[in-house]
């Protein structure tokens, strides 16, 4: 009896995995987007410049004589007290940033590819580099299941999935954002200048196990990231 008590409570005490990405998912939102707000916020009242005031950006200038001659140089820029408190001066980091560092050092504890994904799912970054390391693994690792299984593909298959692995990881970051996917399988098909009954035989359930491999990407990243989360 007793070791049955044992391995319900051990069982209790991990962790839903479903749970986890879920709850890292919303966390990595909120980190990403409204935190990057509040910094982008943060700069514009340190500065109180107006931008469009080309007055606002000339150095002030100060006449100096030498030798009997009057000449122009710029004046001091800078000036710095140790005693006195400006009026626009402001803490370096808000308190909501401050609380969400943990968040962001796990992140970037992450490998390459994890670092790519979670950068462009949940950060919105569109950096080329990162869609070359995503596009790279997703392919790799459809590659190494081709592998296993002994699959063999037509070259003009392989073409036309290697060209469609972009597509396909946007279509599943839509779906991770929008619980919904951004393209059908027709829709799918009509840029693949395919009839729909082609693709379906064709390409379609090699197409679902790239997105497949995509959505076990991001799970594999948000567990990771919990994972430094927790043993920060």
């Amino acid at each position: 009896m007793k070791k049955n008590i044992k391995i319900e409570n051990d069982e209790f005490q991990q962790p839903d995995r479903g749970l986890v990405t879920e709850y890292v998912r919303e966390r990595l939102f909120f980190v990403f987007n409204v935190t990057d707000d509040i910094k982008r916020d943060k700069k514009i009242v340190l500065r109180h410049v107006d931008v469009s005031n080309p007055a606002n950006f000339r150095r002030p200038s100060t006449v100096i004589e030498i030798d009997g001659k009057n000449i122009r140089v710029p004046a001091q820029t800078i000036h710095a007290t140790e005693v006195k408190k400006y009026k626009s001066s402001s803490v370096l980091i808000s308190e909501i940033n401050f609380h969400h560092l943990r968040w962001s050092r796990a992140v970037k504890n992450l490998c390459e590819h994890e670092l790519a994904w979670v950068n462009y799912c949940y950060g919105g970054k569109l950096d080329y580099d990162f869609q070359i390391i995503i596009c790279r693994y997703i392919w790799a690792t459809f590659e190494k299941f081709l592998y296993v299984q002994n699959l063999k593909l037509r070259k003009n298959t392989i073409t036309l999935l290697h060209n469609l692995t972009w597509l396909i990881v946007q279509n599943c970051v839509y779906q991770i954002k929008n619980n919904k996917y951004l393209y059908n399988q027709t829709q799918l098909a009509s840029l693949s200048k395919k009839s729909l009954s082609s693709w379906q035989h064709h390409y379609s359930q090699h197409c679902n196990h790239l997105n497949s491999i995509c959505n076990q990407l991001d799970r594999e990243a948000l567990i990771h990231v919990d994972r430094f989360y927790r043993g920060d």
